[in-house]
């Protein structure tokens, strides 16, 4: 079930792997359909793999970590749907239709096309850090924690172009330091070639 919710879609099977403990056993799960097969190895993809991204009509609130992977986790609860945040969103997302494409995926950058008739979470399966911030239109976002450790962005209706980047505040201060010191060392050796 996690493969699936993290969008892994396909899966590289080594035949020397055999049926041995450390093969994922994919057998046992009809969702794997064979894709691809040469002399060594086989390609299965998961035809029940949930989209990278996708866009939730609800969430609920929670800050317990147990509680929050218990949830998560219920048989009756509609991960597709809906979201687990930890904070309340600035837009209340509601039902209707949508959707999310992703338009380019880089290391620290992600750029998203949504269209939607109301407003929408729009979820990523992509680990959460205090890093990443993001940007609809060029209009700063929040991103929140989802789901335990994804990211999750309140988006408007309409058709819209979401940016998510990285860009830590340490980082920032940590060049604002070092240009500092190379100010400071170079002040320093200034003055003291001028006063020999």
């Amino acid at each position: 079930e996690l493969l699936r919710f993290m969008g892994v879609k396909y899966l590289v099977y080594s035949l020397s792997d055999g049926r041995n403990v450390w093969a994922f056993p994919h057998w046992l799960y009809p969702e794997y359909q064979l894709v691809y097969k040469d002399a060594t190895y086989h390609v299965y993809e998961n035809t029940l793999a949930y989209p990278r991204a996708f866009l939730a009509s609800s969430y609920r609130l929670m800050t317990d970590k147990q509680e929050i992977i218990s949830t998560f986790w219920s048989p009756d609860f509609d991960k597709k749907n809906t979201v687990i945040l930890e904070e309340k969103p600035d837009i209340e997302p509601s039902d209707g239709a949508g959707s999310v494409a992703i338009e380019r995926y880089r290391t620290t950058e992600i750029v998203f096309k949504t269209e939607s008739d109301s407003p929408k979470l729009l979820f990523l399966s992509d680990t959460f850090a205090p890093g990443w911030k993001a940007d609809v239109d060029g209009r700063t976002l929040r991103v929140h924690r989802a789901n335990y450790d994804f990211r999750a962005v309140a988006v408007p209706a309409g058709n819209h172009t979401i940016r998510m980047y990285y860009s830590p505040d340490s980082f920032r201060i940590g060049v604002l330091f070092f240009f500092i010191a190379v100010a400071g060392i170079l002040g320093w050796s200034i003055y003291t070639s001028i006063t020999q």
